[in-house]
C-alpha cells in the first residue's frame, strides 16, 4: 500500500492502475485467508472448537479472545486509528528491509516494527482475513460474517490512510519531491523539444498547420492562429539557430544575418503569446489556497451535521477527505504546478468523497421530513438544510474547477484549448484584463448562481458533462430546499 502510491508521486506508474492492482490483492489475500483458515487451521484441529481438548482448546480460546476483541470489543474509531499505526510500522519495515544491503539488516528492520504492531494488539486487514472468518468457521459466539465485513472495512481505510499519508506521501515529500523522473525526461529528450534545443518533426511541421486557439491574426476573436505550437516549433528553431552557429555550420559572414532572423523571431514569438488571452495559453499555475479552505468549510459543514444525518461513523467521510487534502498539499503545497496520475485521481476521489457524504446527508434529511422523523425546531431544521445547502455548492464548484478543460493543472499548460465553460469574459476579450483566466472562485461562483436559480446565468456550459453536472446540483438543491422550506413552514404556522 505504500510502494505503488510512492512510484506514482514519482511518476514512476500511473495512479490511476492502483486502484485495481489493491481490488486483485485485496481478493487473493481474502481467498487465501479462507483456505488458510478452513482448511489448514480448523479441518487439521491445530485450532479446536468449544468441545476440544488439550492443546486444541487452548488455541480456541485464544482464538475467541482475539477475534471478539476485533469483532465485537473494538469501536469503529479504534478499529480505524488502530489500522493506521498498525500499517504505518509495517511499511516502515518494508522501508527498513528495502533500505538494508544484507540479509541480517532485512531481518532486523522488519523484526521491529511487525513486533512492535503485533505486540500493541493493531489491526492489519489481511491478519484480520485469518482471525474472524477462523472465529466464525470454529463457532466461536457471538461473531457473524457481518462482524468480519464491518471490520475488515474499516481495518482497509486504515491501512491505506497509514501507508499512503505516513509513509509514501511523507518519505516522498522528504526524498522525491522535484527529482525527474526518468520516464519524463526520457520522453523530453525523445521529443526533441524544450529541453535539448533540437527540433522535431512536430515541432518543425507546427511552423505551417492550423491548431487551436480562440484569437485569430490581429487579435480577432473567433479565428484561430497557431499559438502553443508557434511558440514550441520558433523555440525549437531558436535553438537549432543557437546550435548549428556554436557548431561552426555557419561561416562568419552569415552569423549576423542568422542572429537578427533569431532576434525577429523571437520579437514575433512574445508579441503572438501577448495577442493570445491568459486563459487560452500557459499560464502560472493556480494557488490552491482557495481550493483547500473551501474542502475545510465543507468538512467542517459536514460536521456539524447530527450523526443521524450521515455515514456512521460520523467522521469516517470527513477524515477521508482530510486525508486526502493532505495528500494533495503534500503534491503541490501552495501553487498548482506539478501534475501527477496519482494527484489526478486523489483530487477527484477528494471531490466525489465530499459528494457522496453530502448527498447521503440530502437523502436522510429528505427522508426524515418525509416521514415526520425530522425534528420539529424550525432554527435546527433550517441550519441543516442551510449546511447541506453550502456544502452542495462547494462540492460542485470544486467539480466544475476540477473538470473544465482537463482541471486547473491543465488550464495552466495551455493543453486543451476548448472549454467546458463559457465565461462572459471569454466573449467580451475588450472587456476583460489581459491576464484574466478562470479561478476557483469563479467556478464556486457559477455552482452558486446554479443553485439559486436552478439554471445557468452569465456562463454557459458547453459540453455535455457540464450540463448533466449543473441538472443533477440543480435537482439536490431543488428537492433539499423545498422540502426543508415547506417543512419549516408548516411549523412556524
Amino acid at each position: 500500500m505504500a510502494l505503488l502510491p510512492l512510484a506514482a508521486l514519482a511518476k514512476r506508474i500511473p495512479g490511476s492502475k492502483i486502484p485495481l492492482n489493491w481490488a486483485i490483492v485485496f481478493v487473493g489475500n481474502f481467498l487465501g485467508s479462507l483456505f488458510v483458515a478452513y482448511f489448514l487451521a480448523i479441518k487439521t484441529g491445530v485450532i479446536g472448537t468449544g468441545g476440544s481438548k488439550e492443546a486444541a482448546l487452548l488455541t480456541f480460546q485464544r482464538l475467541s479472545k482475539i477475534a471478539s476483541t476485533k469483532a465485537l470489543t473494538e469501536s469503529n474509531t479504534q478499529i480505524f486509528l488502530r489500522a493506521v499505526g498498525c500499517n504505518w510500522l509495517v511499511c516502515l519495515g518494508v522501508w527498513l528491509a528495502i533500505s538494508a544491503e544484507d540479509i541480517g539488516g532485512k531481518i532486523l528492520g522488519i523484526f521491529f516494527p511487525i513486533t512492535a504492531f503485533v505486540a500493541l494488539g493493531f489491526d492489519h486487514v489481511v491478519a484480520n482475513m485469518f482471525f474472524l472468518p477462523a472465529a466464525i468457521f470454529a463457532h466461536v459466539p457471538g461473531i457473524t460474517w457481518a462482524h468480519a465485513a464491518n471490520n475488515l472495512f474499516f481495518a482497509l481505510i486504515g491501512n491505506i490512510v497509514g501507508a499512503v499519508v505516513f509513509v509514501a506521501t511523507a518519505y516522498w515529500f522528504l526524498y522525491l519531491r522535484g527529482a525527474p523522473s526518468g520516464r519524463g525526461v526520457g520522453a523530453e529528450n525523445a521529443q526533441g523539444g524544450e529541453t535539448t534545443g533540437a527540433p522535431s518533426s512536430a515541432g518543425s511541421q507546427g511552423q505551417h498547420e492550423r491548431t487551436d486557439g480562440l484569437v485569430g491574426a490581429g487579435g480577432t476573436p473567433g479565428a484561430v492562429v497557431p499559438v502553443a505550437p508557434l511558440a514550441r516549433s520558433s523555440r525549437a528553431t531558436l535553438g537549432a539557430v543557437g546550435s548549428e552557429r556554436g557548431s561552426g555550420r555557419f561561416a562568419p559572414a552569415r552569423r549576423a544575418p542568422a542572429a537578427g532572423a533569431a532576434t525577429r523571431l523571437r520579437t514575433h514569438l512574445e508579441r503572438a503569446e501577448h495577442e493570445v488571452p491568459a486563459w487560452a495559453r500557459k499560464t502560472q499555475g493556480e494557488n490552491r489556497v482557495p481550493a483547500a479552505l473551501a474542502i475545510l468549510a465543507a468538512v467542517g459543514l459536514q460536521l456539524s451535521l447530527p450523526p443521524r444525518y450521515g455515514l456512521h461513523p460520523r467522521w469516517l467521510l470527513p477524515t477521508l477527505e482530510l486525508a486526502l487534502l493532505a495528500v494533495l498539499i503534500g503534491i503541490n503545497p501552495v501553487r498548482l504546478d506539478r501534475a501527477t496520475r496519482f494527484g489526478a485521481v486523489a483530487s477527484r476521489l477528494l471531490v466525489a468523497v465530499v459528494t457522496l457524504d453530502n448527498s447521503i446527508s440530502a437523502v436522510l434529511l429528505d427522508h426524515a421530513i418525509l416521514t415526520g422523523k425530522a425534528s420539529n425546531n424550525p432554527t435546527e431544521l433550517l441550519s441543516r438544510g442551510a449546511a447541506i445547502y453550502l456544502t452542495n455548492i462547494i462540492a460542485f464548484g470544486i467539480w466544475y474547477w476540477e473538470l473544465d478543460r482537463g482541471g486547473p493543472l491543465a488550464r495552466a499548460a495551455g493543453t486543451r484549448p476548448h472549454p467546458d465553460f463559457l465565461f462572459p469574459q471569454m466573449t467580451s476579450p475588450d472587456l476583460t484584463p489581459p491576464d484574466w483566466e478562470p479561478r476557483f472562485v469563479d467556478y464556486l461562483y457559477v455552482s452558486f448562481t446554479n443553485v439559486v436559480a436552478f439554471s445557468p446565468t452569465d456562463t454557459l456550459p458547453l459540453s455535455r458533462w457540464a450540463k448533466l453536472l449543473m441538472a443533477v446540483q440543480s435537482l439536490v438543491s431543488l428537492s433539499t430546499t423545498a422540502l426543508v422550506i415547506a417543512r419549516a413552514v408548516n411549523i412556524l404556522r
